[in-house]
């Protein structure tokens, strides 16, 4: 079952809702080191200190795997992802930081820059046309074709449907972005 996420406006308060859609659309992170999760509100000051610099993009929301919509757990389960430490959601709107993963300010700020300079980037510089720029690095650049094929191998579930080759090269870039390179 594949869904779009879609933050809605209710009582002042943004919350998860799922819709289902045809093309799978999450992005999660790297699975969580070992060690002690950062509190909610640790987490949320980076978050906020991220949101009041941000000049358009992706606003960021902190939550716990628990307090996602029960259809988003269930569809992160799925996907192998319940240990991630965030994602971007469906529509580009909303990066969320899942901070009982996020064990230090470092994996924060480096979860920030992969789903918002690598992921939100990427879908804002080339649009409609960025699977058919993935799927061309897959086909000409060996080393980041190799990256795709291992992030596949590596997370058989994550991505499954036909564009699941640009969304694994569409992980790597958003890594790289995450590391500086």
């Amino acid at each position: 079952k594949e869904y779009r996420l879609k933050p809605e406006e209710i009582s002042g308060e943004t919350i998860a809702q799922v819709e289902p859609k045809t093309k799978p659309e999450v992005f999660s992170n790297k699975p969580v080191e070992k060690g002690t999760a950062l509190s909610k509100e640790e987490v949320q000051k980076i978050a906020d200190e991220y949101n009041a610099n941000r000049r358009g993009g992706p606003e960021a929301q902190v939550r716990s795997f628990d307090e996602l919509h029960p259809e988003w757990q269930q569809m992160m389960r799925d996907r192998g992802a319940e240990s991630s430490t965030g994602f971007l959601t469906g529509d580009n709107k909303g990066v969320f930081l899942l901070h009982n993963n996020l064990k230090s300010p470092e994996i924060v700020k480096s979860t920030l820059f992969h789903e918002t300079l690598g992921h939100y980037g990427l879908r804002q510089k080339f649009q409609e046309n960025l699977d058919s720029v993935l799927n061309e690095i897959h086909r000409t650049n060996r080393a980041t074709r190799e990256a795709a094929n291992k992030f596949l191998e590596d997370h058989p579930n994550e991505h499954t449907g036909p564009d699941r080759i640009a969304r694994a090269v569409e992980e790597v870039l958003a890594g790289r972005q995450e590391k500086g390179q």
